[in-house]
């Protein structure tokens, strides 16, 4: 078993991030990576955080993938995000 809290992984910038249509602020995402690469035959494992207004548009992944959307409340935004408002 591997206990993890998501504070403690870093957040580390990830290329792709496309804007929605009609968005003109910058957009970004990033990757925590849980489970390391080589680190299991058969899993791998990260949280992929999107600023607001980015996509990374229509693709397909060759595994399974589990999508879980959370939206974060103000004291967790960086500063930046919370003047953007």
């Amino acid at each position: 078993m591997k206990v993890i809290t998501l504070k403690d992984i870093p957040n580390v910038p990830m290329e792709g991030a496309e804007r929605i249509e009609g968005w003109t602020r910058p957009v970004s995402r990033s990757r925590q990576t849980i489970i390391q690469p080589g680190d299991s035959a058969n899993y791998n494992c990260s949280v992929v955080n999107f600023s607001q207004g980015c996509t990374t548009g229509w693709h397909t992944h060759t595994c399974d993938q589990i999508l879980s959307a959370h939206r974060r409340r103000r004291a967790e935004r960086a500063p930046s995000e919370a003047a953007a408002r």
